[in-house]
């Protein structure tokens, strides 16, 4: 069985995970192997035994040895074709595709949102199509918006440098939505239903129609606009006509249309009749030419119930892709606990430094060139992945190392004094060396006492260097981390001609930015 073809794949593939990992292991070669060549599960033991053989010889070369070695499959030239998104399986060569996220302006976007915004403006791009913002805004009791989230949306997707063709808000749409709601109640495709609630569920879980779908289009034409009017909270939905036999309950004849009586932040009490998500988003895509719909798979469902619109209105259906959940591990990884921390002042609003919210991450100096870099290598794959702060950590020091100036802070400041000068340290290192010798980085060697006493200035590896100011070179800043610890410290005075916005790279403590000059305020992106 160890014919060329055989002995090539298992090279091949060793070369390459030891070429991205540093060292090959035979459990990430195994299972490509069997792909590619799958009589070898005939024999797995002599398998095993080639494939460890060739570990410990491709283990034994240099990296360039082992890339000199993978040009003859390619491999090179196929990983550097691959990066950034991979090409979509649909449509003409050529075709236009438009996208869009549709935020609910209940709460500030955060990292779990990116993803989608990246790859939705990332595809808008790659194919000279239009990328739209839609803020779902028509349930103003559930989910009740905010205004600053209006405004603070948009300008988070901008500062993520998405190229926006519009910014719509479906509170500004509702004569659209009844428009379409009064056209498919003509074509007989819309009911408005009285039932009791409870009634109607234990009839769409039998696949019972109600004694509402069998009225008139002139009746269900009159008790709509008596749901605009007249019926109170509950008392009357739109629903649209599906298959009462439906395999799956909550598609069976869903609700288009519901009556809520809370005053909207944009719209006042102007309406009082909201549509629901599947109508407002089925006809929103439409109209705005939406191609590709990247979607998370919990929304599958909802896919389903949107095709009866399309149907109706013999519209074509946009493309749509599941893509995994970002997960946040993070205490404040919703919204509703978002809120409820603002309510109960633990923190100071929706973009507090201890929080993941973009407006957070941009006041910590987290650069929205990282944020791009690490979505786009999560691509659209369907899975969930979890967030790696460290990673995301990583790809940010990429941009910001050239641009970060490197400054000293002492956080908590012991004064020392030394042959006549005053200088600043750590009051841990101060505690931490008392009677010992010490490096004051780049000026002496020193013995740390009440006093402070200079000793011979020579260079030593043995010894502690700790980082220090000078008294009269320092001025006090104020030093702010993300989990909720204050400062009071000192910083060198060159600090002062730091911009708002600025980034430095404080030594012994980390990346931080200057997210007050007047205070001169920093805040730690990270250590």
């Amino acid at each position: 069985m160890n014919d060329i073809k055989f002995l090539d794949i298992i090279r091949k593939y060793t070369l390459q995970n030891a070429y991205e990992y540093g060292k090959a292991q035979a459990g990430n070669i195994i299972g490509k192997v069997i792909a590619d060549y799958p009589e070898c599960k005939r024999d797995m033991k002599n398998t095993m035994q080639v494939i460890t053989k060739e570990i410990e010889k491709i283990n034994k070369m240099k990296k360039e040895e082992i890339e000199n070695e993978m040009k003859k499959y390619n491999y090179i030239t196929e990983k550097r074709e691959r990066e950034g998104l991979p090409q979509l399986d649909f449509g003409e060569k050529g075709e236009q595709v438009n996208t869009r996220i549709a935020p609910n302006p209940g709460g500030i976007l955060h990292l779990g949102h990116a993803k989608q915004i990246v790859l939705c403006d990332e595809y808008a791009k790659m194919y000279n199509g239009k990328f739209y913002v839609r803020l779902e805004d028509t349930d103003p009791k559930t989910k009740k918006p905010l205004l600053e989230a209006y405004k603070k949306i948009p300008q988070d997707i901008e500062w993520l440098g998405c190229k926006v063709k519009d910014t719509i808000k479906q509170s500004e749409r509702m004569e659209i939505y009844y428009e379409y709601a009064e056209k498919l109640i003509k074509m007989d495709k819309a009911y408005v239903c009285t039932c009791l609630h409870e009634d109607m569920k234990i009839n769409r879980e039998k696949g019972i129609a109600c004694s509402c779908r069998q009225r008139t289009i002139e009746e269900n034409l009159n008790k709509w606009e008596k749901m605009k009017i007249n019926y109170r909270e509950g008392e009357a939905v739109l629903r649209i006509k599906t298959d009462m036999k439906h395999p799956n309950s909550s598609i069976r004849d869903w609700p288009a249309f519901r009556i809520i009586t809370e005053e909207h932040p944009i719209t006042k009490n102007k309406y009082r009749v909201w549509p629901l998500y599947n109508f407002s988003c089925a006809i929103d895509d439409h109209l705005t030419e939406i191609t590709l719909v990247i979607r998370g798979k919990e929304h599958e469902l909802n896919g389903l119930k949107q095709k009866y619109i399309y149907k109706y209105f013999k519209w074509k259906e946009p493309y749509f892709r599941e893509s995994g959940i970002l997960k946040l591990s993070d205490k404040f990884a919703h919204k509703s606990d978002i809120r409820n921390a603002i309510q109960k002042g633990e923190i100071s609003g929706w973009e507090d430094i201890q929080l993941p919210t973009l407006g957070a991450l941009k006041r910590r100096g987290i650069q929205p060139e990282a944020i791009r870099e690490y979505m786009i290598n999560i691509g659209l794959k369907p899975t969930d992945s979890n967030l790696d702060w460290n990673i995301l950590y990583k790809i940010n020091t990429k941009y910001i190392k050239e641009k970060a100036v490197n400054l000293i802070f002492i956080k908590t400041p012991k004064e020392i004094e030394i042959n006549g000068e005053k200088y600043f340290i750590e009051n841990e290192d101060f505690e931490n060396n008392k009677g010992k010798e010490v490096r004051m980085k780049n000026l002496m060697n020193a013995k740390i006492n009440l006093k402070g006493e200079k000793l011979e200035d020579k260079k030593s590896d043995k010894i502690v260097i700790i980082p220090w100011i000078k008294k009269e070179d320092s001025i006090n800043a104020i030093l702010l981390t993300s989990e909720g610890k204050r400062f009071e410290g000192k910083v060198e005075t060159k600090a002062e001609k730091l911009k708002e916005g600025g980034i430095t790279n404080f030594e012994k403590i980390g990346y931080a930015r200057l997210d007050n000059k007047f205070k001169l305020q920093f805040i730690l992106s990270y250590s």
